[in-house]
């Protein structure tokens, strides 16, 4: 004889297996620690069975009955919880934008949150700022920073937050004029500030904060 039940208790599944044997086995518990992984965006959650298998005494029409009871409940793993709260950092760096020329990297990605090292005016083949002032020195900035993005999988509509380095407000207008062509709408939020001076005499530098990942705008 063979019986299968299904039950629920307290939200958890429980599988109750009763058959019948012809001899009679004392009560017995096993645990085992089964790792049943469910996959998600982040994590793997763990799990844990509790095996009761349990042998009555008694007889049905002249057998013993024996009763198998799987408990399925969750376990918490601390240290999986410590990778979970963990913060993932991963540096940014594509040799389509200039080299950093100092102890700096091209960017560094935080979780979601990618910080982007000012950029220059530079040629990224010649290490070289670009001739033509500072509208030339701007368009190779943004440029720089675009490739940028592009190498964490993400565009300017991800930036967020811009920072203008000026070695001249006087130019604040014509920079303005090459900026509003990379950012054309939800223009990130931006600070400009005129400075003594820029690394390898630039007169430019922008740096940035992007949000990666699709944004979707609120209404």
């Amino acid at each position: 004889m063979h019986i299968h039940l299904n039950l629920s208790l307290w939200m958890h599944p429980i599988c109750l297996y009763i058959k019948t044997k012809h001899f009679c086995v004392s009560l017995e518990i096993q645990y085992f620690k089964n790792f049943l992984k469910k996959r998600t965006c982040a994590s793997t959650l763990h799990f844990t069975v509790f095996h009761l298998r349990l042998h009555s005494s008694f007889l049905l029409a002249g057998h013993a009955l024996t009763a198998y009871i799987f408990y399925l409940v969750p376990v918490i793993d601390l240290d999986l919880m410590s990778k979970m709260s963990a913060v993932i950092r991963r540096i940014i760096n594509t040799t389509n934008a200039p080299a950093a020329i100092g102890p700096y990297s091209q960017a560094v990605l935080v979780d979601r949150t990618m910080y982007i090292s000012g950029q220059l005016g530079m040629d990224p083949a010649s290490g070289q700022l670009v001739g033509g002032g500072v509208q030339a020195q701007t368009r190779q900035a943004l440029v720089n920073m675009g490739e940028i993005l592009k190498a964490a999988g993400c565009g300017y509509d991800n930036v967020v937050k811009a920072t203008v380095l000026l070695a001249d407000m006087n130019d604040f207008n014509a920079v303005n004029d090459v900026y509003k062509q990379f950012f054309t709408a939800n223009f990130p939020a931006r600070a400009a500030y005129q400075v003594a001076a820029l690394p390898r005499g630039g007169l430019v530098e922008i740096e940035a904060i992007a949000a990666l990942g699709p944004l979707t705008n609120a209404l």
